[in-house]
């Protein structure tokens, strides 16, 4: 598991930058946080716009916004779920 290596407040800027168009059209942004020493992101507080555990509006299946994977790959890691309204970045390099 990792804590937040490597995460620094420009990157978490740039994470936080992130944007979509919201369900009526406004920019929404993902709320992120830190918690534990870990960067997570609460996908319910959007309605789903950055994540969506149960495949709701995506198809049936889990979905994580294209931006957020693209971060987590650029900085060498994964999102995992950590309930259906959370995820938390982890190092790829361990192994559970």
């Amino acid at each position: 598991m990792s804590k937040t290596r490597g995460i620094t407040k420009r990157r978490l800027d740039k994470l936080r930058a992130i944007t979509t168009e919201g369900w009526e059209g406004e920019a929404a942004h993902p709320h992120v946080f830190i918690q534990d020493g870990f960067v997570k992101v609460d996908v319910e507080s959007d309605g789903g716009l950055f994540g969506d555990y149960y495949g709701d509006h995506r198809g049936g299946y889990a979905w994580i916004h294209p931006d957020l994977e693209s971060f987590a790959e650029y900085m060498g890691t994964y999102w995992e779920w950590d309930n259906p309204g959370g995820i938390s970045l982890y190092d790829r390099e361990v192994k559970a």
